[in-house]
């Protein structure tokens, strides 16, 4: 059975950017250290032989160098793959989010719609009094202060919500339907033109 070394060099993936084999880069470089250490020892032996010694402590310590040059480089540039991974993880997640946030919003806006095809009166106010709860939502994202939407809406400055008076009459009607109930009655035309001002407000923030 091959070895995770032997594997790793039959399938090349050491020479993958995307892929880092820490176990072979640290076996290598405990070799290289164990054929530095010998050749140092043996510089003992050379002493008696006539070899020159200074020459070779000199290329022991090069190489010693150089080996310990490879390890800095290799920890900085494992430390840059690990960044680099974490900026795309955190990429991912806040991607993720995002589009998690969204589907919520728009499944919000289908049950809206969803039921302004119904034919009922009754299905186009509760239409109405959910269009006005994502209008709240907006609101508070946009961290206007108030207890109601009314008092939301009133402490807004028109040039900062171009579509302030189409939020204020589409609330107005839902004020209606809560305070009347049932009794409160609209047609379908009616309810389409409440739905649409509440889409305006909507599509000017980009909730929907």
């Amino acid at each position: 059975m091959a070895t995770i070394l032997e594997r790793t060099v039959l399938e090349d993936k050491i020479f993958d950017p995307n892929f880092l084999n820490l176990e072979f880069i640290f076996y290598q470089i405990y070799v290289l250290a164990q054929k530095i250490w010998h050749f140092i020892i043996s510089l003992g032996a050379g002493a008696s032989s006539g070899v020159d010694v200074s020459l070779l402590k000199t290329v022991a310590w090069i190489l010693s160098l150089a080996l310990i040059g490879g390890i800095v480089y290799l920890v900085r540039d494992i430390w840059k793959i690990r960044k680099k991974q974490e900026r795309e993880l955190g990429g991912m997640q806040i991607s993720a989010i995002e589009k998690a946030a969204s589907a919520q919003k728009n499944e919000r806006w289908e049950k809206v719609t969803d039921l302004m095809m119904s034919q009922s009166e009754s299905d186009w106010r509760l239409a109405i009094m959910e269009a006005d709860n994502m209008l709240a939502d907006v609101l508070e994202k946009m961290g206007y202060v108030g207890e109601t939407i009314g008092e939301k809406l009133k402490g807004i400055e028109a040039g900062d919500f171009k579509t302030l008076s189409q939020a204020w009459e589409a609330h107005k009607v839902r004020n209606q339907i809560a305070h009347e109930g049932v009794n409160f009655h609209i047609d379908k035309r009616g309810a389409d033109r409440v739905i649409g001002l509440f889409r305006e407000v909507f599509e000017e923030f980009h909730y929907i």
